[in-house]
């Protein structure tokens, strides 16, 4: 976050023990301006708090956003943005009520790359898109069997912290980019279950209007390139690794059984001294300027990131687990 372009401002940390927010307070190394609460409730009292980032586990992104909306704070919630359809409707009739913006934290959709992708699709560089390829997994389950099983007899299904909602979700949020957030007209979703219920890998098939199609495969028990393949009709483009988070684009022109012109394009992130826990986490930063104008123009929804996007994700993301057999505590 310190290459971004907005002058952003953290005034506060929050956890529900003071000795953890304290920690992640100097782990940022943050100044003694930024308060550090035992407790979410006093942050969200905190007046000088603008807005207030969601990052925790998923199951208590319902509390935490109706929470910080009914203290007039304005909301970034990670993805994602609720466990089920019901939830993410009310957030976003809470939202609407109290005149607050909301956006679902889709980092991916801010990354230069993705706007690559869209520009050439707008500009019909390569014609038509026919179809999408994406692959994501990590094999943590394998290396650890008890992934699922939590303290106290707990498992991630009451955490909401399965496989499909942590990290499957990306391959729907790249097809719904690609596809300009249209609907499905079909779903199609099969996969294995973990001995206590919780979804371990799935195949996905989208299908969309004049024959377009999605083909989707997460695993959190293989190891996959996890790269993304976007069929055209004259042509086709590829994120070779990390699609989500990527700094570079491969465009084919042609039909790969001629000849074909290949041209590469890179958005490499700055460097970064910050210590992250995930892959290319300093290109969190265009999300972040982002809510920053939507925020400094008195908008209440992101035009990249729109409620009605989030409603689409939600239903997806409930089909396919409905299909898994996959439920939560929380839909009931």
């Amino acid at each position: 976050m310190q290459n971004s372009e907005k002058l952003h401002k953290i005034v506060s940390v929050a956890d529900d023990n003071i000795e953890q927010a304290e920690s992640f307070k100097r782990k940022l190394e943050l100044n003694d301006e930024t308060k550090a609460y035992g407790s979410f409730q006093e942050l969200f009292e905190d007046p000088n708090v603008e807005i207030v980032y969601v990052g925790i586990v998923n199951f208590l992104h319902y509390k935490m956003v109706m929470s910080a909306l009914d203290h007039g704070k304005h909301v970034l919630c990670e993805k994602p943005l609720g466990l089920n359809v019901k939830q993410v409707k009310e957030m976003i009739e809470k939202a609407k009520e109290k005149k607050r913006f909301l956006m679902e934290a889709c980092f991916s959709r801010f990354f230069p790359v993705w706007a690559e992708v869209r520009k050439v699709m707008d500009q019909k560089t390569l014609g038509e898109v026919t179809a999408v390829h994406a692959n994501l997994a990590h094999n943590d389950y394998i290396t650890n069997p008890n992934r699922f099983r939590l303290k106290n007899g707990f498992t991630t299904l009451d955490t909401g912290a399965t496989p499909l909602l942590d990290f499957g979700l990306y391959t729907i949020m790249l097809t719904l980019w690609i596809f300009y957030d249209e609907k499905p007209k079909k779903i199609t979703a099969i996969g294995s279950k973990s001995d206590i219920g919780a979804d371990v890998w799935s195949n996905i098939t989208l299908e969309f209007s004049n024959g377009r199609k999605a083909f989707l495969c997460y695993s959190h028990a293989d190891v996959f390139p996890n790269s993304a393949f976007i069929s055209c009709t004259k042509g086709h483009m590829v994120m070779s690794e990390s699609f989500w988070c990527p700094e570079k684009l491969q465009i084919i022109y042609g039909n790969p059984k001629y000849n074909i012109k290949k041209e590469f394009i890179e958005h490499p992130l700055k460097d970064d001294p910050a210590k992250y826990n995930f892959t290319n986490s300093a290109g969190l930063k265009y999300e972040a300027d982002h809510v920053y104008d939507c925020i400094k123009n008195g908008l209440l929804e992101s035009d990249n990131v729109t409620h009605e996007f989030s409603l689409t994700m939600a239903e997806i993301l409930q089909e396919i687990r409905k299909q898994l057999e996959v439920s939560l505590p929380h839909d009931k």
